[in-house]
């Protein structure tokens, strides 16, 4: 399905543990490959600037999506900016061609 005619990625994940660092956690493999998602729709919403000695301003965006393999730990590339996945990825799955994502997007510049 089709929600619109734009597409973003979801950022390679981490691979497989290569050992433990000197305190015990475990060091992450490479990054797996991209996945771009097409098909998308990606609507803009509104971001308060904070002031804490400098300006700041959140750039908020939600992604409607087809099903893919997203969650709440990736990160998500749209239009040259990387963002994190701000909330849970809303899963709308009833059987039909409407069945889609809904994945809240922010990143903070400044």
């Amino acid at each position: 399905m089709r929600l619109g005619t734009q597409t973003i990625v979801r950022k390679g994940r981490a691979g497989e543990s290569t050992g433990e660092d000197e305190y015990g956690n475990p060091i992450p493999g490479a990054p797996g490959a991209d996945l771009p998602i097409t098909g998308c729709s990606v609507q803009p919403g509104a971001g308060p600037e904070f002031i804490d000695r400098r300006d700041t301003v959140e750039i908020l965006y939600t992604a409607y999506c087809p099903l893919a393999d997203v969650t709440e730990l990736d990160r998500i590339e749209y239009a040259g900016t990387v963002y994190e996945i701000s909330g849970q990825v809303a899963r709308w799955e009833v059987g039909t061609r409407l069945d889609h994502l809904a994945i809240p997007l922010k990143a903070v510049s400044g």
